[in-house]
């Protein structure tokens, strides 16, 4: 170990730092390439729509004042209210605080903690065709780690043994599918996104152990790779190459192509760990300045008071059987039914007497604006239609991280005043707010999606060519860091021979 002069301490600062996480950067570059072809596992909102039962107007439903009127107020005001059919019967779900509540949309009556024979009826009705045998009651495992599945735990995990050897994840609240994990799926992602995100050491959200342990682990990467580079550029003969000829002085083959891979990978390596790190959003770097001020959007608090029209009068609106799904939604104090057809375009009807039971495929944007402008304490300074997608705003493939989310057009953004210089996307279809992005996030989008996911508009557009770079980048950094593997397994055998030899010679 050389620490006499700055640079011995580089030389030994990349020797050491590479042979502590030399394997899992193989492990990073691996997984990386397994994830552009098979994601976590999600549930789509496209195939969950398809997959629901329709709403009927023979068996749906009590009034929103007597299903709301079931459920205990003891968790603050109600954020939002939905209807579906669950194991074949229609259910008022209803998000008080923390908590979902399910409620019978036939009946009226709170429904109690979904149990095992629910929970197969769920599934025999959803997945048709299947044969769903129970597993387990779990609050977590390696696949539903999500965050958003915190108000459905406990889980019921159910096997459908269908064609896909599907695992499905029932909410013990609803009786609702909130997760499907196929075969194919978990088998891939063992080698994929469970082992890049080293989900094996992650509880639920928020798991701060796991958070520093990937932080760290990524600094550390950061530190090897940097140090890694400069040794390697102090090696290389650029003019005049060593008496070997070649411009490397490593005669191993490992130590010439960890050399050479390291030289050429180096800055798509570097980009990566480090977009990698910052994903992490350490110390709430890019974490929003303020929160918007979603209660003013909608205006008051949702009631029954406010709805005129009922869950029967869109049904009967409808084409029998096309309506998978009712929302009850207020903004800027104005009363909307919002539905969700099985091929999951929503279809909206005002929901306030004297206007007509009719349905529309959006909300007036003159109303939406006029919403739009409690988001934050601030003026609107800008507010542009979008067509087609952006820098900042575009759809992802399926398998990729954020792949289930619905990214509608068009969509309307809107750039507020603030200090924070926050823009707002809202939804013409819907009114919802699909997205907030403040100065500080759209400067992670830079950080970290472009850098680490090479997801420009233009990139996304030429799949193909895209997936072929990433995928022959991604092979030159494992081949850097499988040599590097090489390299720290023969350094460690040797100095613990060493060690051992001069021990034996102490003994003598």
């Amino acid at each position: 170990m050389r620490l006499r002069n700055p640079k011995g301490f580089v030389y030994w600062l990349h020797r050491w730092s590479g042979v502590a996480v030399a394997i899992l950067m193989v492990l990073w570059f691996f997984s990386g390439i397994v994830m552009l072809f098979v994601g976590y596992p999600k549930l789509y909102p496209w195939e969950h729509m398809a997959r629901l039962q329709p709403l009927r107007q023979a068996s749906c439903c009590v009034s929103l004042h007597t299903a709301l009127d079931a459920v205990p107020h003891t968790d603050g005001t109600v954020s939002s209210v939905r209807i579906v059919a669950v194991g074949g019967k229609p259910q008022y779900q209803i998000v008080q605080g923390a908590n979902v509540y399910a409620v019978d949309a036939q009946s009226g009556t709170l429904l109690a903690l979904i149990g095992e024979e629910q929970a197969l009826d769920s599934v025999a009705h959803y997945l048709q065709g299947s044969s769903p045998t129970y597993e387990a009651l779990v609050e977590a495992d390696i696949w539903t780690r999500s965050g958003a599945l915190h108000p459905h735990r406990p889980l019921h995990k159910v096997r459908a043994n269908d064609a896909a050897d599907t695992v499905v994840y029932v909410s013990s609240r609803t009786g609702e599918i909130v997760l499907l994990a196929d075969a194919h799926t978990r088998s891939w992602n063992y080698v994929g996104a469970w082992l890049h995100w080293l989900y094996m050491f992650r509880g639920p959200t928020p798991d701060p152990i796991w958070h520093w342990l990937v932080v760290v682990l990524s600094a550390v990467a950061v530190v090897s790779t940097i140090a890694g580079t400069v040794v390697g550029i102090w090696r290389w003969r650029f003019r005049k190459p060593y008496r070997s000829g070649a411009r490397t002085p490593y005669p191993s083959r490992a130590m010439r192509w960890h050399h050479i891979a390291g030289l050429l990978f180096c800055g798509v390596t570097l980009t990566w760990i480090v977009s990698g790190l910052l994903s992490m959003n350490p110390f709430g770097v890019f974490s929003p300045g303020q929160v918007a001020n979603k209660a003013a959007y909608q205006g008051k608090a949702l009631s029954a008071a406010w709805f005129d029209k009922t869950a029967q009068d869109f049904i009967a609106a409808m084409t029998p059987d096309s309506l998978r799904e009712i929302q009850w939604v207020l903004i800027d104090s104005h009363p909307y039914l919002i539905g969700r057809t099985a091929d999951n375009l929503p279809v909206v009807m005002p929901a306030v007497e004297g206007l007509p039971s009719t349905v529309a495929h959006h909300i007036d944007e003159h109303q939406l604006l006029a919403a739009a402008k409690h988001i934050f304490d601030s003026p609107i300074v800008s507010v542009q239609r979008l067509e087609q997608y952006d820098t900042y705003y575009y759809a992802r493939a399926p398998q990729a991280m954020r792949g289930a989310r619905e990214k509608p057009l068009p969509i309307l953004r809107i750039q507020f005043a603030d200090p924070d210089s926050n823009w707002v996307h809202l939804d013409s279809r819907t009114g919802a707010i699909e997205s907030i992005m403040d100065k500080h996030q759209r400067s992670g989008r830079w950080w970290f999606e472009l850098l680490h996911s090479w997801d420009l508009p233009a990139m996304l557009r030429f799949a193909t060519l895209r997936d072929v770079v990433l995928i022959v980048l991604s092979v030159g950094g494992l081949l850097a860091s499988a040599t590097g593997v090489l390299i720290g397994y023969r350094r460690i055998r040797s100095t613990m021979a060493a060690r051992c030899a001069r021990a034996r010679r102490k003994g003598k």
